[in-house]
């Protein structure tokens, strides 16, 4: 008698974010994140845990899925249920293209600081040299561009000198607060798509 194979674990971890969270549900999918539930379900197909018509029905689902959400049914009861993985447990290639932008992001404002700093002291300083040797007015021993400076130097300090690791910690958080917020806003126009057009089918 022939032993029944043992349900195969599902790679949750190999997806970008665990899509079993409510917080990443909404989050676009990645052809790779399709990938890992296709394999999935050609596992499940080979083990004799789903037929053809089965196997097409869940494939076509996750080829036209579009949030990581969407690609949970499909799977989930492919094998026994375990715990959801954070993303501080898995450091996938969507988090760590998410560190680089905010390294990206916080290296830009430091040198930005850094500009809005050195041009208006040049210009100030050029300005001032010019109208000194040709008696514009300026005195050559009154430096009033000094003044400038301090008011921008102040505040290009106050950005260099702060904690780089830190500021990339804000940015990241940043960073996934407003993607969070854009794809909740998308799923919101999906499903209000779909209501209507359930309402439209209804109607014939």
């Amino acid at each position: 008698m022939t032993t029944p194979a043992q349900p195969r674990r599902i790679a949750w971890e190999q997806f970008s974010l665990d899509p079993r969270r409510e917080e990443n549900a909404a989050m676009r999918a990645s052809d790779r994140d399709r990938d890992v539930a296709l394999t999935a379900l050609n596992e499940a197909f080979a083990d004799g845990r789903l037929d053809r018509a089965e196997l097409d029905e869940r494939m076509v689902v996750v080829h036209t899925g579009k949030r990581l959400g969407d690609l949970v049914w499909p799977i989930a009861d492919l094998a026994p249920s375990a715990p959801a993985r954070t993303v501080a447990d898995v450091a996938g290639p969507a988090d760590a293209d998410l560190q680089a932008r905010a390294e990206r992001n916080v290296r830009a404002a430091r040198a930005s600081s850094l500009w809005v700093f050195l041009v208006p002291t040049v210009i100030c300083w050029v300005i001032w040299a010019s109208a000194s040797v040709s008696g514009g007015g300026f005195h050559p021993q009154f430096p009033w561009p000094l003044f400038v400076m301090l008011g921008t130097g102040a505040r290009a300090f106050s950005a260099l000198r702060g904690d780089r690791a830190a500021e990339v910690v804000r940015e990241r958080r940043r960073l996934v607060e407003r993607e969070r917020r854009e794809a909740r806003r998308e799923l919101r126009d999906v499903r209000r798509t779909e209501r209507d057009r359930r309402r439209l089918g209804d109607g014939y």
